[in-house]
């Protein structure tokens, strides 16, 4: 499955909030602290606002990021058929399937 920009910004911000509040932990205060990470917040929100807006006025880029919505939603689906079947395989068949594995 692949992954969009949006879930690439969100890893981004994650990342580098995790690295603020260890280094922050030791110099802030916890206000000052909590008004520093809440800017990064409202940085990376302004920045998934800005592609939103990017997807909403382009066609094509809309058209790209519905499908590769689409084609993420239909993988996860069959990737789910697969974790049934194999969760509910009789175990006769499930010997067969250790052994060629």
């Amino acid at each position: 499955m692949s992954f969009s920009p949006e879930i690439d910004l969100l890893r981004e911000y994650i990342g580098k909030r995790r690295l603020l509040e260890k280094s922050l932990r030791s110099t802030l205060s916890e206000k000052r602290q909590s008004l520093v990470l809440k800017e990064l917040e409202l940085r990376y929100a302004q920045l998934l606002n800005l592609r939103h807006d990017e997807i909403k006025s382009n066609v094509s880029l809309r058209l790209q990021t519905l499908q590769k919505r689409l084609e993420n939603i239909l993988e996860l689906l069959a990737l789910w058929q697969q974790y049934v079947e194999l969760i509910y395989m009789p175990d006769w068949e499930l010997g067969f399937f250790k052994a060629a594995m």
